[in-house]
Protein backbone atom coordinates (compact mmCIF):
# COMPACT_ATOMS: atom_id res chain seq x y z
CA UNK A 1 0.00 0.00 0.00
CA UNK A 2 1.27 3.54 -0.69
CA UNK A 3 2.16 6.15 1.89
CA UNK A 4 1.30 9.85 1.84
CA UNK A 5 4.25 11.96 0.72
CA UNK A 6 4.12 15.65 1.65
CA UNK A 7 5.59 17.98 -0.99
CA UNK A 8 7.53 20.96 0.40
CA UNK A 9 7.72 23.84 -2.09
CA UNK A 10 8.48 26.94 -0.03
CA UNK A 11 11.50 29.19 -0.63
CA UNK A 12 13.12 28.78 2.79
CA UNK A 13 14.03 25.83 4.97
CA UNK A 14 12.28 27.45 7.93
CA UNK A 15 8.97 27.70 6.07
CA UNK A 16 9.24 24.11 4.85
CA UNK A 17 9.99 22.80 8.33
CA UNK A 18 6.93 24.63 9.65
CA UNK A 19 4.73 22.91 7.04
CA UNK A 20 6.28 19.53 7.86
CA UNK A 21 5.55 20.11 11.54
CA UNK A 22 1.94 21.07 10.74
CA UNK A 23 1.17 17.84 8.87
CA UNK A 24 3.61 15.38 10.46
CA UNK A 25 0.95 13.18 12.05
CA UNK A 26 -0.76 12.31 8.75
CA UNK A 27 2.16 11.51 6.41
CA UNK A 28 4.53 8.65 5.73
CA UNK A 29 7.20 10.45 3.68
CA UNK A 30 8.31 13.98 2.78
CA UNK A 31 9.72 15.45 -0.43
CA UNK A 32 11.82 18.62 -0.48
CA UNK A 33 11.50 20.43 -3.82
CA UNK A 34 14.99 21.90 -3.79
CA UNK A 35 14.40 23.76 -7.06
CA UNK A 36 11.83 25.90 -5.19
CA UNK A 37 14.37 26.96 -2.55
CA UNK A 38 16.28 30.21 -2.64
CA UNK A 39 19.81 29.28 -3.71
CA UNK A 40 21.23 30.42 -0.37
CA UNK A 41 18.90 27.98 1.41
CA UNK A 42 20.34 24.85 -0.21
CA UNK A 43 23.03 24.61 2.45
CA UNK A 44 20.31 24.03 5.07
CA UNK A 45 18.67 21.07 3.32
CA UNK A 46 20.11 18.65 5.88
CA UNK A 47 17.60 19.99 8.43
CA UNK A 48 14.69 18.51 6.43
CA UNK A 49 16.35 15.09 6.29
CA UNK A 50 17.03 15.23 10.03
CA UNK A 51 13.44 16.26 10.78
CA UNK A 52 12.16 13.36 8.67
CA UNK A 53 14.48 10.95 10.45
CA UNK A 54 13.20 12.14 13.84
CA UNK A 55 9.66 11.33 12.64
CA UNK A 56 10.72 7.92 11.36
CA UNK A 57 9.80 8.65 7.74
CA UNK A 58 11.93 8.77 4.56
CA UNK A 59 12.91 12.09 2.97
CA UNK A 60 13.07 12.65 -0.80
CA UNK A 61 15.42 15.26 -2.26
CA UNK A 62 13.92 16.42 -5.55
CA UNK A 63 15.28 18.86 -8.11
CA UNK A 64 13.20 19.74 -11.16
CA UNK A 65 14.89 21.34 -14.14
CA UNK A 66 18.55 21.65 -15.09
CA UNK A 67 21.39 22.92 -12.90
CA UNK A 68 25.18 22.86 -13.29
CA UNK A 69 26.63 20.15 -11.06
CA UNK A 70 23.25 18.57 -10.32
CA UNK A 71 24.72 15.08 -9.88
CA UNK A 72 27.08 16.49 -7.23
CA UNK A 73 24.18 18.17 -5.41
CA UNK A 74 22.27 14.87 -5.38
CA UNK A 75 25.29 13.02 -3.96
CA UNK A 76 25.63 15.69 -1.29
CA UNK A 77 21.94 15.22 -0.35
CA UNK A 78 22.51 11.47 -0.06
CA UNK A 79 25.31 12.13 2.39
CA UNK A 80 23.02 14.34 4.47
CA UNK A 81 20.42 11.65 5.07
CA UNK A 82 17.93 11.86 2.21
CA UNK A 83 16.56 8.40 1.46
CA UNK A 84 15.54 9.11 -2.14
CA UNK A 85 17.07 11.34 -4.82
CA UNK A 86 14.84 12.59 -7.63
CA UNK A 87 15.59 14.42 -10.88
CA UNK A 88 14.24 14.74 -14.41
CA UNK A 89 15.72 12.29 -16.88
CA UNK A 90 16.81 15.11 -19.21
CA UNK A 91 18.61 16.94 -16.40
CA UNK A 92 20.71 14.30 -14.65
CA UNK A 93 22.40 11.01 -15.47
CA UNK A 94 21.19 8.95 -12.55
CA UNK A 95 23.12 5.90 -13.74
CA UNK A 96 26.26 7.77 -12.67
CA UNK A 97 24.92 7.57 -9.10
CA UNK A 98 24.42 3.81 -9.18
CA UNK A 99 27.12 3.40 -6.54
CA UNK A 100 24.80 5.04 -4.02
CA UNK A 101 22.42 2.10 -4.30
CA UNK A 102 24.79 -0.21 -2.45
CA UNK A 103 23.06 -1.78 0.52
CA UNK A 104 19.66 -0.34 -0.46
CA UNK A 105 20.15 2.83 1.61
CA UNK A 106 19.32 5.15 -1.30
CA UNK A 107 16.61 5.05 -3.96
CA UNK A 108 16.84 6.95 -7.25
CA UNK A 109 13.70 8.41 -8.84
CA UNK A 110 13.72 9.53 -12.48
CA UNK A 111 10.95 11.87 -13.63
CA UNK A 112 9.83 10.67 -17.06
CA UNK A 113 8.62 12.58 -20.06
CA UNK A 114 4.89 12.13 -19.54
CA UNK A 115 4.11 10.10 -22.67
CA UNK A 116 7.43 8.39 -23.33
CA UNK A 117 7.17 4.85 -24.65
CA UNK A 118 7.48 2.41 -21.72
CA UNK A 119 10.06 0.27 -23.51
CA UNK A 120 12.53 3.18 -23.27
CA UNK A 121 12.37 3.90 -19.55
CA UNK A 122 14.23 1.01 -17.93
CA UNK A 123 17.80 1.85 -16.97
CA UNK A 124 18.29 -0.81 -14.30
CA UNK A 125 19.04 1.82 -11.68
CA UNK A 126 16.18 4.22 -11.02
CA UNK A 127 12.42 4.13 -10.41
CA UNK A 128 10.47 5.92 -13.17
CA UNK A 129 8.02 8.60 -12.08
CA UNK A 130 5.22 10.05 -14.17
CA UNK A 131 3.61 13.40 -13.43
CA UNK A 132 0.58 13.45 -15.70
CA UNK A 133 -1.03 16.78 -16.61
CA UNK A 134 -3.67 15.92 -19.20
CA UNK A 135 -5.59 18.80 -20.71
CA UNK A 136 -8.79 16.81 -21.06
CA UNK A 137 -10.42 13.41 -21.47
CA UNK A 138 -8.49 12.35 -24.57
CA UNK A 139 -5.07 12.99 -23.00
CA UNK A 140 -6.23 11.39 -19.75
CA UNK A 141 -6.78 8.07 -21.51
CA UNK A 142 -3.55 8.46 -23.47
CA UNK A 143 -1.74 8.75 -20.13
CA UNK A 144 -3.69 5.81 -18.78
CA UNK A 145 -2.42 3.77 -21.75
CA UNK A 146 1.14 4.56 -20.67
CA UNK A 147 0.42 3.24 -17.19
CA UNK A 148 -1.29 0.15 -18.54
CA UNK A 149 1.83 -0.61 -20.59
CA UNK A 150 4.04 -0.13 -17.54
CA UNK A 151 1.87 -2.42 -15.43
CA UNK A 152 1.96 -5.09 -18.15
CA UNK A 153 5.76 -5.07 -17.82
CA UNK A 154 5.48 -5.57 -14.06
CA UNK A 155 7.69 -2.54 -13.48
CA UNK A 156 7.61 -0.49 -10.28
CA UNK A 157 6.74 3.16 -10.91
CA UNK A 158 5.62 6.30 -9.13
CA UNK A 159 2.49 8.06 -10.35
CA UNK A 160 0.87 11.41 -9.70
CA UNK A 161 -1.16 14.02 -11.57
CA UNK A 162 -1.74 17.77 -11.63
CA UNK A 163 -4.64 19.96 -12.68
CA UNK A 164 -8.32 19.02 -12.75
CA UNK A 165 -8.11 16.32 -15.47
CA UNK A 166 -4.97 14.86 -13.85
CA UNK A 167 -6.33 14.62 -10.32
CA UNK A 168 -7.52 10.98 -10.59
CA UNK A 169 -3.92 9.90 -11.19
CA UNK A 170 -2.96 11.55 -7.91
CA UNK A 171 -5.64 10.02 -5.70
CA UNK A 172 -5.65 6.61 -7.44
CA UNK A 173 -1.84 6.23 -7.42
CA UNK A 174 -2.10 3.10 -5.29
CA UNK A 175 -4.16 1.43 -8.00
CA UNK A 176 -1.12 1.61 -10.26
CA UNK A 177 1.28 0.29 -7.63
CA UNK A 178 2.83 3.65 -6.75
CA UNK A 179 4.60 3.65 -3.35
CA UNK A 180 3.73 7.33 -2.82
CA UNK A 181 0.51 9.37 -2.95
CA UNK A 182 1.37 13.06 -3.02
CA UNK A 183 -0.22 15.73 -0.87
CA UNK A 184 0.68 19.31 -0.06
CA UNK A 185 -0.31 22.55 1.61
CA UNK A 186 -2.58 24.28 -0.97
CA UNK A 187 -1.72 27.71 0.47
CA UNK A 188 1.79 27.23 -0.94
CA UNK A 189 0.64 26.33 -4.46
CA UNK A 190 -0.07 28.56 -7.45
CA UNK A 191 -3.83 29.08 -7.77
CA UNK A 192 -3.90 27.55 -11.27
CA UNK A 193 -2.64 24.22 -9.85
CA UNK A 194 -4.46 24.30 -6.51
CA UNK A 195 -7.25 21.89 -7.46
CA UNK A 196 -5.05 18.80 -7.47
CA UNK A 197 -3.00 19.73 -4.39
CA UNK A 198 -4.83 18.27 -1.41
CA UNK A 199 -3.90 18.52 2.27
CA UNK A 200 -2.80 15.25 3.90
CA UNK A 201 -5.89 14.91 6.11
CA UNK A 202 -8.25 14.95 3.10
CA UNK A 203 -6.15 12.40 1.22
CA UNK A 204 -5.87 10.22 4.33
CA UNK A 205 -9.34 10.39 5.86
CA UNK A 206 -11.67 11.37 2.99
CA UNK A 207 -10.16 9.60 -0.02
CA UNK A 208 -8.33 7.05 2.17
CA UNK A 209 -5.69 7.09 -0.55
CA UNK A 210 -3.26 4.90 1.40
CA UNK A 211 -5.76 2.03 1.19
CA UNK A 212 -6.43 2.25 -2.54
CA UNK A 213 -5.30 -0.71 -4.62
CA UNK A 214 -6.25 -2.49 -7.83
CA UNK A 215 -9.11 -4.10 -5.86
CA UNK A 216 -10.72 -0.80 -4.78
CA UNK A 217 -14.19 -0.21 -6.25
CA UNK A 218 -14.26 3.17 -7.98
CA UNK A 219 -17.25 5.53 -8.15
CA UNK A 220 -17.08 9.14 -9.20
CA UNK A 221 -18.35 12.35 -10.72
CA UNK A 222 -18.18 13.49 -14.35
CA UNK A 223 -18.66 17.02 -15.68
CA UNK A 224 -16.64 20.21 -15.98
CA UNK A 225 -15.48 22.23 -14.22
CA UNK A 226 -15.37 20.38 -10.90
CA UNK A 227 -13.20 22.69 -8.81
CA UNK A 228 -16.05 23.77 -6.49
CA UNK A 229 -17.81 20.44 -5.99
CA UNK A 230 -18.37 18.97 -2.53
CA UNK A 231 -19.59 15.63 -3.88
CA UNK A 232 -16.34 13.72 -3.17
CA UNK A 233 -16.44 14.84 0.46
CA UNK A 234 -20.11 13.84 0.84
CA UNK A 235 -19.85 10.44 -0.83
CA UNK A 236 -16.50 9.46 0.68
CA UNK A 237 -17.84 10.29 4.15
CA UNK A 238 -20.57 7.72 3.53
CA UNK A 239 -18.17 5.15 2.11
CA UNK A 240 -15.89 5.57 5.10
CA UNK A 241 -18.74 4.87 7.51
CA UNK A 242 -19.31 1.60 5.66
CA UNK A 243 -15.60 0.79 6.10
CA UNK A 244 -15.59 -0.89 2.69
CA UNK A 245 -12.97 -0.68 -0.07
CA UNK A 246 -14.72 2.08 -2.04
CA UNK A 247 -13.67 5.52 -3.25
CA UNK A 248 -15.42 8.40 -5.03
CA UNK A 249 -13.25 10.43 -7.44
CA UNK A 250 -13.98 13.49 -9.62
CA UNK A 251 -13.24 12.97 -13.33
CA UNK A 252 -13.20 16.23 -15.28
CA UNK A 253 -14.84 15.23 -18.57
CA UNK A 254 -14.90 17.20 -21.81
CA UNK A 255 -15.63 14.25 -24.15
CA UNK A 256 -18.52 12.26 -22.74
CA UNK A 257 -18.67 9.55 -25.40
CA UNK A 258 -14.94 8.85 -25.16
CA UNK A 259 -15.10 8.65 -21.39
CA UNK A 260 -17.98 6.17 -21.44
CA UNK A 261 -16.28 4.03 -24.09
CA UNK A 262 -13.22 3.70 -21.84
CA UNK A 263 -14.99 3.33 -18.49
CA UNK A 264 -14.13 -0.36 -18.13
CA UNK A 265 -10.40 0.46 -18.09
CA UNK A 266 -10.92 1.88 -14.60
CA UNK A 267 -13.63 -0.65 -13.72
CA UNK A 268 -16.00 2.17 -12.82
CA UNK A 269 -19.15 1.02 -10.99
CA UNK A 270 -21.38 4.11 -11.08
CA UNK A 271 -21.12 7.87 -11.51
CA UNK A 272 -22.74 11.11 -10.54
CA UNK A 273 -23.28 13.42 -13.51
CA UNK A 274 -23.11 17.18 -13.23
CA UNK A 275 -23.18 20.13 -15.63
CA UNK A 276 -22.85 20.38 -18.54
CA UNK A 277 -23.53 16.66 -19.09
CA UNK A 278 -26.90 16.07 -17.40
CA UNK A 279 -28.81 16.24 -20.68
CA UNK A 280 -26.11 14.90 -23.02
CA UNK A 281 -25.87 11.67 -20.98
CA UNK A 282 -29.46 10.69 -21.83
CA UNK A 283 -28.49 9.70 -25.38
CA UNK A 284 -26.11 7.09 -23.91
CA UNK A 285 -28.62 5.43 -21.58
CA UNK A 286 -30.04 1.96 -22.13
CA UNK A 287 -32.57 2.42 -19.31
CA UNK A 288 -33.93 5.58 -17.68
CA UNK A 289 -35.95 6.24 -14.54
CA UNK A 290 -39.23 8.22 -14.62
CA UNK A 291 -37.65 11.44 -13.31
CA UNK A 292 -35.10 11.36 -16.13
CA UNK A 293 -37.91 11.08 -18.67
CA UNK A 294 -39.98 13.73 -16.90
CA UNK A 295 -37.44 16.52 -16.48
CA UNK A 296 -35.14 15.33 -19.29
CA UNK A 297 -32.01 15.42 -17.19
CA UNK A 298 -29.95 12.69 -15.57
CA UNK A 299 -27.49 13.03 -12.67
CA UNK A 300 -26.81 9.38 -11.79
CA UNK A 301 -25.66 6.46 -13.95
CA UNK A 302 -24.78 2.87 -13.15
CA UNK A 303 -22.97 0.29 -15.25
CA UNK A 304 -24.06 -3.34 -15.32
CA UNK A 305 -23.64 -6.03 -17.98
CA UNK A 306 -22.40 -3.47 -20.53
CA UNK A 307 -25.59 -1.43 -20.06
CA UNK A 308 -25.95 2.09 -18.66
CA UNK A 309 -28.95 2.90 -16.49
CA UNK A 310 -29.82 6.46 -15.49
CA UNK A 311 -31.69 8.18 -12.66
CA UNK A 312 -32.37 11.72 -11.52
CA UNK A 313 -31.92 12.20 -7.77
CA UNK A 314 -31.87 16.01 -8.03
CA UNK A 315 -35.66 16.13 -7.95
CA UNK A 316 -35.80 14.13 -4.72
CA UNK A 317 -32.90 16.14 -3.28
CA UNK A 318 -34.57 19.44 -4.07
CA UNK A 319 -37.96 18.55 -2.61
CA UNK A 320 -36.64 16.78 0.50
CA UNK A 321 -35.78 19.90 2.60
CA UNK A 322 -39.24 21.39 2.01
CA UNK A 323 -40.93 18.70 4.10
CA UNK A 324 -44.55 19.06 5.16
CA UNK A 325 -44.91 22.81 4.33
CA UNK A 326 -44.70 21.87 0.63
CA UNK A 327 -48.25 20.50 0.77
CA UNK A 328 -49.64 23.96 1.56
CA UNK A 329 -47.76 25.76 -1.22
CA UNK A 330 -49.60 26.72 -4.39
CA UNK A 331 -47.36 29.02 -6.47
CA UNK A 332 -43.62 29.02 -7.16
CA UNK A 333 -41.13 31.15 -9.04
CA UNK A 334 -37.86 29.57 -10.16
CA UNK A 335 -34.97 31.82 -11.19
CA UNK A 336 -32.76 30.37 -13.89
CA UNK A 337 -33.00 28.14 -16.94
CA UNK A 338 -30.16 25.65 -16.42
CA UNK A 339 -30.01 22.09 -15.15
CA UNK A 340 -30.85 22.83 -11.53
CA UNK A 341 -33.74 25.11 -12.55
CA UNK A 342 -34.99 22.24 -14.69
CA UNK A 343 -35.10 19.66 -11.87
CA UNK A 344 -36.43 22.23 -9.38
CA UNK A 345 -39.23 23.37 -11.69
CA UNK A 346 -40.17 19.81 -12.59
CA UNK A 347 -40.22 18.73 -8.93
CA UNK A 348 -42.42 21.64 -7.83
CA UNK A 349 -44.79 21.14 -10.75
CA UNK A 350 -45.06 17.43 -10.01
CA UNK A 351 -45.88 18.36 -6.41
CA UNK A 352 -48.88 20.33 -7.71
CA UNK A 353 -47.56 23.93 -7.68
CA UNK A 354 -48.19 26.54 -10.35
CA UNK A 355 -44.61 27.25 -11.49
CA UNK A 356 -43.23 30.24 -13.40
CA UNK A 357 -39.61 30.21 -14.63
CA UNK A 358 -37.94 33.62 -14.83
CA UNK A 359 -34.58 34.35 -16.40
CA UNK A 360 -32.71 37.40 -17.69
CA UNK A 361 -32.79 35.81 -21.15
CA UNK A 362 -36.48 35.25 -21.80
CA UNK A 363 -35.82 32.89 -24.70
CA UNK A 364 -34.06 30.43 -22.36
CA UNK A 365 -36.81 30.59 -19.76
CA UNK A 366 -39.47 30.14 -22.45
CA UNK A 367 -37.70 27.13 -23.98
CA UNK A 368 -37.45 25.35 -20.62
CA UNK A 369 -41.02 26.28 -19.66
CA UNK A 370 -42.35 24.96 -22.96
CA UNK A 371 -40.53 21.64 -22.45
CA UNK A 372 -42.02 21.21 -18.98
CA UNK A 373 -45.45 22.68 -19.71
CA UNK A 374 -44.93 25.70 -17.41
CA UNK A 375 -44.99 29.51 -17.66
CA UNK A 376 -42.07 31.89 -18.25
CA UNK A 377 -41.19 35.56 -17.76
CA UNK A 378 -38.16 37.81 -18.07
CA UNK A 379 -36.24 38.52 -14.86
CA UNK A 380 -36.53 42.28 -14.46
CA UNK A 381 -37.68 44.93 -11.99
CA UNK A 382 -41.18 45.43 -13.39
CA UNK A 383 -44.66 45.57 -11.82
CA UNK A 384 -45.55 42.26 -13.47
CA UNK A 385 -42.50 40.40 -12.14
CA UNK A 386 -42.82 41.94 -8.68
CA UNK A 387 -46.42 40.71 -8.53
CA UNK A 388 -45.35 37.22 -9.64
CA UNK A 389 -42.78 37.17 -6.85
CA UNK A 390 -45.17 38.58 -4.24
CA UNK A 391 -47.82 35.95 -5.05
CA UNK A 392 -45.36 33.06 -4.84
CA UNK A 393 -45.23 30.83 -1.76
CA UNK A 394 -41.68 29.80 -2.65
CA UNK A 395 -38.96 31.55 -4.67
CA UNK A 396 -36.08 29.37 -5.84
CA UNK A 397 -32.70 30.82 -6.80
CA UNK A 398 -31.37 28.15 -9.19
CA UNK A 399 -28.47 29.94 -10.88
CA UNK A 400 -24.77 30.17 -10.01
CA UNK A 401 -25.15 33.82 -8.98
CA UNK A 402 -23.86 34.20 -5.42
CA UNK A 403 -21.42 31.29 -5.54
CA UNK A 404 -17.82 31.66 -4.39
CA UNK A 405 -16.64 35.26 -4.66
CA UNK A 406 -19.78 36.31 -6.54
CA UNK A 407 -21.73 38.49 -4.11
CA UNK A 408 -24.58 39.52 -6.39
CA UNK A 409 -28.27 39.01 -5.64
CA UNK A 410 -30.53 38.41 -8.68
CA UNK A 411 -33.52 39.73 -6.69
CA UNK A 412 -31.91 42.80 -5.16
CA UNK A 413 -34.93 44.85 -6.28
CA UNK A 414 -37.54 42.67 -4.56
CA UNK A 415 -38.75 42.85 -0.95
CA UNK A 416 -39.72 39.45 0.47
CA UNK A 417 -42.83 39.13 2.56
CA UNK A 418 -43.05 37.18 5.85
CA UNK A 419 -44.24 33.64 5.27
CA UNK A 420 -42.54 33.20 1.91
CA UNK A 421 -39.88 30.56 1.47
CA UNK A 422 -36.60 31.56 -0.18
CA UNK A 423 -34.59 28.59 -1.43
CA UNK A 424 -31.07 28.98 -2.84
CA UNK A 425 -29.60 25.85 -4.42
CA UNK A 426 -26.07 27.14 -3.66
CA UNK A 427 -24.50 25.59 -0.55
CA UNK A 428 -21.25 27.55 -0.41
CA UNK A 429 -21.42 30.14 1.03
CA UNK A 430 -24.01 29.09 3.61
CA UNK A 431 -25.82 32.42 3.24
CA UNK A 432 -25.79 34.08 -0.18
CA UNK A 433 -26.85 37.70 -0.57
CA UNK A 434 -30.19 36.36 -1.83
CA UNK A 435 -30.76 34.43 1.41
CA UNK A 436 -29.43 37.19 3.66
CA UNK A 437 -31.93 39.66 2.25
CA UNK A 438 -34.79 37.17 2.41
CA UNK A 439 -34.02 36.24 6.01
CA UNK A 440 -33.74 39.89 7.07
CA UNK A 441 -37.18 40.54 5.57
CA UNK A 442 -38.87 37.66 7.41
CA UNK A 443 -38.85 34.85 4.85
CA UNK A 444 -38.03 31.23 5.69
CA UNK A 445 -34.70 30.36 4.09
CA UNK A 446 -33.16 27.12 2.81
CA UNK A 447 -29.70 26.73 1.30
CA UNK A 448 -28.50 23.99 -1.02
CA UNK A 449 -26.60 21.85 1.48
CA UNK A 450 -29.64 19.86 2.56
CA UNK A 451 -30.45 19.30 -1.10
CA UNK A 452 -26.87 18.12 -1.75
CA UNK A 453 -26.99 15.53 1.04
CA UNK A 454 -30.51 14.34 0.21
CA UNK A 455 -29.75 13.70 -3.46
CA UNK A 456 -26.41 12.10 -2.55
CA UNK A 457 -28.13 9.77 -0.10
CA UNK A 458 -30.47 8.62 -2.86
CA UNK A 459 -27.46 8.18 -5.17
CA UNK A 460 -25.76 6.00 -2.58
CA UNK A 461 -28.77 3.70 -2.52
CA UNK A 462 -28.49 3.32 -6.30
CA UNK A 463 -24.69 2.94 -6.24
CA UNK A 464 -24.63 0.15 -3.68
CA UNK A 465 -27.75 -1.77 -4.62
CA UNK A 466 -26.72 -5.07 -6.19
Amino acid sequence: MPVLCLELTEATIEENLAILSRYKDDIGAVELRADCLDVSELTGKRQVAEAAESLGIPAVFSYRGERPGLEGLLMEAAGEGFRYLEAEERAADLTSLAGLLWGGAIGLIRIQESRKEPRHFRDGVSIPKWIFSPSGTEEFFTDLSTLESVMSLDCECIVTGTGEPGFPFRVLAGRFGSPFVYCSDPSCIDESEMYSHIVPAVMKYSYRAERISAKTKIFGLIGAPLDHTSSPQVHNEHFNRLDDDLVYVPFTTDKLGLFLENRSRLELRALSVTMPLKRDIIAHLDEAGPEVKGCRACNTIKFKDEKISGWNTDVHGFLSPLGEPLAAMKRAVVIGAGGTARSSSYGLSRAGLDVTIINRTLENASALAEELGLKAARLEDSPEVNKLLADADIIVQATGVGMGLDRRNPLSFYSFRPGQTAYDVIYEPDRTEFLKKAEAEGAQVINGRSMLYAQAERQQEIFLKS
